[in-house]
């Protein structure tokens, strides 16, 4: 969908074991994780950058795919108790 909006600006993670390709990340020092996340409060001493992860507004998704729906005539929802 050329519509929706997807931010590829990777994901920098710490503190917590992942299960990632190796592959795909790239292990970062204290300073590179500065030069990346300039706001952070707390910097860990190391973590992993994985580059191919994009980020989408929840929101602003919902309405297209909900658009789109409504446009090719079909739109379901599921309702769980």
């Amino acid at each position: 969908m050329p519509d929706l909006k997807i931010n590829w600006h990777g994901v920098l993670i710490w503190g917590v074991p992942t299960n990632i390709d190796e592959s795909r990340i790239q292990k970062l020092s204290r300073q590179q994780i500065i030069k990346i996340e300039p706001n952070l409060k707390e910097y860990p001493e190391e973590a992993i950058y994985e580059h191919e992860v994009g980020v989408v507004d929840p929101i602003l998704t919902t309405k297209l795919l909900t658009e789109k729906a409504e446009e090719n005539g079909r739109i379901y929802f599921l309702v769980r108790k």
